[in-house]
């Protein structure tokens, strides 16, 4: 289940894994596991670092075929 922030409503969500590849944060390149996370009007792809599991990335389509990204910082995980 997924919270819509701005509904308040619980989404059924499908989580499909994604081939690995790297991402590109300030800093550098990291080896990633990814995931896509989908419901309707939610289409997200997660990233997560191969080898600890931290949490990486987010990348959401929006409106326009626009795409929101968060990106982590790798000074946070102690690079």
């Amino acid at each position: 289940m997924l919270l819509d922030p701005q509904s308040g409503e619980h989404l059924a969500v499908e989580l499909t894994p994604l081939p690995s590849g790297k991402l590109a944060v300030a800093g550098g390149e990291v080896p990633v596991d990814r995931y896509a996370l989908r419901a309707p009007g939610v289409d997200i792809t997660l990233s997560y670092e191969s080898r600890t599991g931290d949490w990486i990335g987010l990348d959401s389509a929006v409106e326009r075929g626009r795409t929101l990204r968060y990106r982590r910082n790798l000074v946070d995980l102690n690079r």
